[in-house]
């Protein structure tokens, strides 16, 4: 009876040592998970910033042409509100319809 009573309790003990050892493995496959999740959202938001930096740049830059290039401020007024110089003819040219 005693020997049968020691089994038990070895049996008794694997599986306990057995749950706590799946519980462990399924807490740290949920952290991987949890990690890859968080690793993409991250690399997602450094190519945003990437992205809205390069934009940044590029308006920086085109701030400061507008500033200094006056050839090119003329060339926007040209194509953004038909701008013509007083020596300057405009011609409209309308859809046929």
């Amino acid at each position: 009876m005693a020997r049968l009573f020691v089994r038990l309790k070895r049996i008794v003990l694997l599986a306990v040592i057995w749950g706590l050892a799946v519980a462990a493995l399924c807490r740290a496959a949920s952290e991987y998970m949890e990690h890859r999740r968080l690793a993409r959202s991250v690399a997602e938001m450094k190519s945003q910033y990437a992205a809205e930096l390069s934009d940044y740049a590029r308006l920086l830059h085109e701030g400061e042409r507008l500033e200094t290039d006056e050839k090119y401020q003329v060339d926007l007024l040209k194509k953004r509100f038909g701008y013509t110089r007083p020596d300057e003819t405009p011609i409209v040219v309308l859809n046929g319809q």
